[in-house]
Order: structure tokens, then C-alpha cells, then sequence
């Protein structure tokens, strides 16, 4: 089957002896015929693959060999692509795009402007349960029957993060428009996760994350508001004069010290001022916010670790807060 002539596309045929049997669009330009029977040796020794070609300022040919025949098919364009440039730069960007196109964990489903079936993945032909070509040129939800990647097309607008349910089993989604010179020309769905379930699992790991974090910004800064002196409790209440009281009374004695009070008041402030004022001011002043501490990082925290103890431990350990103290 040849494609119709046009001047964006082209089709050059190259029989066994190295004569041109066939040539349509811009492959009937000599300038392009010059720059793939310029490769035509190299591509002799594999099936397929794709290659750049400087001629009309740019141009990406994809090439298969038929028996002892050899067939292109060249793309040209006005400027030099993004696609032009990675196939300039990449010598294996067809194994890349073949990747793309069979990897498990990113099926495919292409559709046109008119929502008709182009390309089904293998991830999503053996999900359906369906053979190679199986829909292809007819409306998409004939095949993918919860399909919605007509109402993108109509839309215009991509969707990420998408349920789909297909064969009593859910997946998540996008759905990506494909615009050409400013028009909607077809769309995307791409396999994202396989189960809700992942998404999930990575939420909860993100949490985990932020906690930890957030943490480790509190100890910093603790850490830095350590040289805070007892004349930085501002006051002259009588509850103020008695706590400055109380703790210049304190803080020489070996004894615990529990301050209560609500949440603003100064507590953290008054702890600081007491250790400042103890024989103690000149060692460091650990902190231990035990409602802070996630629950994967308790024995880590108070313990300590020693360096390789666990996945991500850093080098050389780390002393506990109890070793510290």
C-alpha cells in the first residue's frame, strides 16, 4: 500500500541492486534521494530503525527492509525538531522509542482526531485481551469500552491521575491531545499505575517523608535558638516575676523540671533560660520533641545508629539523644 503524495511526506523504494524502484513526495527530491542512498549500505545489515538526514533544512527517515528491497519513509520538516535532534544524537533512538512503545508499565492507546483507533500497546492489547490490529480504524470505545479520550479530543485539555475500568480491574491514567501546527490532531492514554493501590503506597510515602522533614527542621531550629539568655523573657507581670523567680531557684539543682502551660505561652523559651542558667549552660542543650519523632525514626533518634546499620544511614553513624545528654 503507498501512501498519497504530499509535500510534508515521502516514500522512497530501493530494490536489490541499488536502483530506485519506487519514489513519492519529497522523496522525488534529489537532494533527499542523495542523502539515503548515502546510508543505503549501512541499513543493508538490519531489519529497521530510523536516522537523520540533512537535506531541506531537516529531515527523520525511518527505513525496513522487505526481503532484498529497502523502504524509507521520510518526514521533512520546516525547522529542525526536537525528534529531528534526538535522532541526530542518539544512534539506538528507535530501540528508545520501541521501549517507549512495548515497556509494560506505559501502554499506549493513540486515536485520531475522530477518535478512531491507531495504535494499541501490547501492555494494553494483553490487559483487553485483544490481538495486534485489533480495532484499529474504528471508534476507540469499540475496543477500550470505558474509553475517554473522545471527550479530551473535545476538550482539548489533558487529564493526569485518571481511573480507567476495564476486564473488572482499575488503572490510573492520563490522557494527553496532540496538537499539530495549533490544531488537535489526536490523542493519548498512557498507563500510569497499574493499581490504585501504588498511588496510594506512594502517598503514604510521601507523608512519611514530610514528617521526617519537618522533624528535622524543628531540631534545627531548637538547635538555633539555644543561645537564647534569661533577660530575653520580656514581663513584669507578677506571674512573670515569679516564673523568673522560680527558675533562678531551679536551675542550680539536680532535679527534673516539668513546665506546663499552653500551647504559646513560652514554654521552650523558660526551658532554655533554665539551662542557660544552669551549671550546664555550657554544653549543648538536646532537645527531644517525643510527639514530633515519626515512629519509623524513634530508635534511630533516641539510640542512635551505627554507619551501615540500615538502607540511607549515614556515613560514620550517629549518637543517640540519650548518649548525648
Amino acid at each position: 500500500m503507498i501512501a498519497e503524495e504530499t509535500a510534508e511526506f515521502g516514500i522512497l523504494v530501493v530494490d536489490a541492486d541499488d536502483n530506485l524502484a519506487y519514489a513519492s513526495g519529497v522523496a522525488t527530491l534529489g537532494s533527499i534521494q542523495a542523502a539515503l542512498m548515502a546510508n543505503l549500505a549501512d541499513k543493508r545489515g538490519s531489519r529497521s530503525g530510523m536516522f537523520a538526514i540533512e537535506a531541506m533544512q531537516s529531515a527523520v527517515a525511518i527505513y525496513r527492509v522487505q526481503g532484498r528491497s529497502v523502504v524509507f519513509l521520510i518526514q521533512p520538516s520546516a525547522s529542525r525538531s526536537e525528534l529531528f535532534d534526538f535522532v541526530a544524537s542518539v544512534d539506538f533512538a528507535d530501540a528508545i522509542l520501541n521501549q517507549l512503545l512495548e515497556s509494560p508499565y506505559s501502554g499506549m492507546v493513540v486515536v485520531d482526531s475522530e477518535a478512531r483507533l491507531r495504535y494499541l500497546a501490547p501492555a494494553h492489547r494483553k490487559f483487553l485481551g485483544v490481538s495486534r490490529g485489533t480495532g484499529v480504524g474504528r471508534h476507540v470505545t469499540e475496543t477500550v469500552t470505558q474509553s475517554k479520550l473522545q471527550d479530551v479530543l473535545k476538550s482539548g485539555k489533558a487529564e493526569f491521575g485518571k481511573l480507567w475500568a476495564d476486564n473488572d480491574e482499575t488503572r490510573v491514567v492520563s490522557r494527553t491531545p496532540i496538537r499539530k501546527d495549533g490544531e488537535v490532531v489526536g490523542a493519548i492514554g498512557q498507563l500510569m499505575f497499574k493499581a490504585p493501590e501504588r498511588v496510594h503506597h506512594l502517598s503514604q510515602e510521601v507523608a512519611e517523608l514530610r514528617k521526617e522533614v519537618a522533624f528535622y527542621r524543628r531540631e534545627l531550629s531548637a538547635g538555633a535558638g539555644q543561645d537564647r539568655q534569661f533577660e530575653q523573657m520580656i514581663g513584669n507581670s507578677d506571674a512573670i516575676r515569679q516564673l523568673k523567680s522560680d527558675l533562678l531557684k531551679v536551675a542550680p539543682l539536680e532535679v527534673p523540671v516539668l513546665i506546663i502551660g499552653e500551647s504559646g505561652t513560652g514554654k521552650e523559651l523558660a526551658a532554655q533560660a533554665l539551662h542557660a542558667l544552669s551549671p550546664r549552660s555550657e554544653k549543648r542543650m538536646v532537645v527531644v520533641n517525643a510527639a514530633a519523632i515519626p515512629g519509623s525514626l524513634v530508635e534511630a533518634e533516641l539510640f542512635g545508629f551505627e554507619s551501615g546499620s540500615f538502607t540511607g544511614a549515614e556515613k560514620g553513624g550517629r549518637r543517640g539523644k540519650f548518649e548525648l545528654a
